[in-house]
């Protein structure tokens, strides 16, 4: 299963979730609440904050498909779910190809790791964790020009 996810992985390009208010890589056509901005879907900010992430596969619970998404469903309270690379995070929960943020857990945001993490996130595993008082959404790996409202920060688009 590890190494379809890969090969799934390197067909799409960098596979990376999005948490509400921030972006998630371009894979096809952006999902409801997203625009194009470059090589990026970017939340639209007069619409309900949805977390969405590249499929990789069947999407987890309280997601459903759009496109080449799974896209949060709205009666859901906002939690991260990502794309699985080794083991989950602490606070996060293996379904399916997925680590999904325990409903208990507050809201923080998990990116995959592309060499140093940008500041407000710290390492575990092969993930880059937001810290308990960064704002979930912030970062997403860098494809090409950053969309407007982030910087690049390293290997990252990090939120303004």
């Amino acid at each position: 299963m590890k190494h379809v996810l890969v090969l799934l992985a390197l067909s799409v390009g960098v596979v990376s979730a999005a948490v509400p208010g921030g972006s998630v890589p371009k894979v096809g056509s952006c999902p409801s609440g997203y625009f194009t901005q470059g090589n990026y879907c970017v939340a639209q900010r007069n619409q309900p904050a949805r977390d969405a992430t590249p499929k990789a596969g069947s999407c987890p619970s309280g997601y459903h498909t759009e496109g080449n998404y799974c896209v949060q469903n709205r009666n859901e309270l906002p939690r991260d779910a990502t794309p699985k690379y080794g083991s989950c995070p602490s606070g996060y929960h293996t379904e399916g190809n997925y680590c999904v943020q325990n409903r208990n857990e507050l809201p923080r945001d998990a990116v995959e790791k592309y060499g140093a993490c940008p500041s407000g996130y710290h390492t575990e595993g092969n993930y880059c964790v937001s810290n308990r008082d960064q704002t979930p959404g912030a970062a997403v790996p860098k494809q090409g020009a950053c969309p407007s409202g982030f910087n690049t920060q390293g290997n990252y688009c990090v939120k303004r």
